[in-house]
């Protein structure tokens, strides 16, 4: 697909506040464009000062997976909606069996629990306690322990009957360690940030090293990537989104409608961590399931958006010039 150069478009930063910290993220930076086939989001998770390879990389397939929602067209759909998730923050074990009645979380057929920290082993349990044996429970690592530490987790969280633990461990590398050196007692894992590429896909496959792929498609470029991607890797699929707007979010349920082996319900009930998202009718799940539709930014929120090229490139959405 040919797009248009970056620099040859018109671009909007707006900055979206969170309701809850998400990890360490308590507000995220996107730039909106607007093409023919509506707007498209870029949405970066790595900071403005990172100059690693990794992150510019990154920050293009960002930057292409606005262009191409904006001036391509769009995944066609296999099914008309897509079941989703809740995402627990890390909270406090006590305060869990509040915030499960607080949140309605048993009318999920899934919860992803964030982990990778000290309480990890008792959130997860008091979760099981309040939610039952009907909900399926994630755990979302943020690759926090070394193969070893994993291994060790792993088998103290065994007994929760896990869906899966989503990125024990911060490199493809050690992946591989966890799976050809250190018992994971039955509990599959999930490959989510481990995954940027094609390349990194293929390896996975060879190796066996994972049983679900998660997959972002706001930071891999393009539906045709992201079948290239799902296709070569092989393992059943659970879409979710970066924490960007509804625009961003409604072209990764669009994704998600458009591809056949999904493992279950998707990451993609993410509007309502916003503060106050880019327009006034945020995509929001209705019965645990989410829809894809068209999303416009509000006109007042373009008004107080930035549109300095200056601003674009110091924040990483463009690449510098040489």
């Amino acid at each position: 697909m040919t797009l248009p150069n970056p620099e040859d478009l018109r671009w909007y930063v707006v900055r979206l506040d969170l309701t809850d910290q998400i990890g360490i993220v308590t507000s995220r930076t996107i730039a909106l464009t607007q093409g023919p086939f509506g707007w498209g989001e870029a949405a970066p998770l790595v900071g403005a000062d990172d100059r690693s390879s990794a992150a510019v990389r990154e920050r293009y397939r960002a930057l292409r997976t606005a262009i191409s929602a904006a001036h391509g067209p769009w995944p066609l759909p296999v099914r008309q909606s897509v079941p989703v998730n809740a995402t627990v923050p890390a909270i406090a074990p006590p305060i869990v069996e509040s915030y499960v009645e607080r949140h309605r979380l048993h009318e999920y057929p899934a919860v992803k629990v964030k982990g990778g920290d000290t309480d990890t082993v008792d959130r997860v349990a008091a979760m099981r306690s309040a939610l039952g044996p009907r909900v399926a429970i994630r755990v979302d690592a943020n690759g926090a322990w070394t193969p070893s530490e994993a291994g060790h987790m792993l088998r103290r969280l065994q007994h929760f009957d896990l869906d899966y633990v989503e990125d024990p461990v911060a490199s493809m590398a050690d992946l591989l360690d966890l799976r050809t050196r250190h018992t994971r007692d039955g509990v599959r894992l999930a490959a989510d940030q481990l995954v940027p590429d094609v390349a990194t896909a293929r390896r996975l496959r060879q190796e066996r090293a994972a049983d679900v792929l998660v997959i972002k498609p706001a930071l891999l470029g393009d539906f045709d990537t992201v079948r290239q991607i799902v296709e070569m890797v092989g393992l059943p699929v659970v879409v979710t989104s970066v924490l960007g707007s509804s625009v961003g979010l409604s072209m990764d349920v669009a994704v998600a409608c458009a591809l056949a082996n999904l493992w279950g319900p998707c990451g993609l009930n993410t509007a309502g961590f916003l503060q106050e998202d880019v327009t006034s009718d945020r995509l929001l799940p209705w019965s645990a399931s989410i829809e894809p539709r068209a999303i416009t930014p509000d006109p007042s929120v373009l008004d107080r958006a930035s549109t300095d090229p200056t601003q674009l490139r110091h924040l990483g959405v463009l690449p510098r010039r040489a």
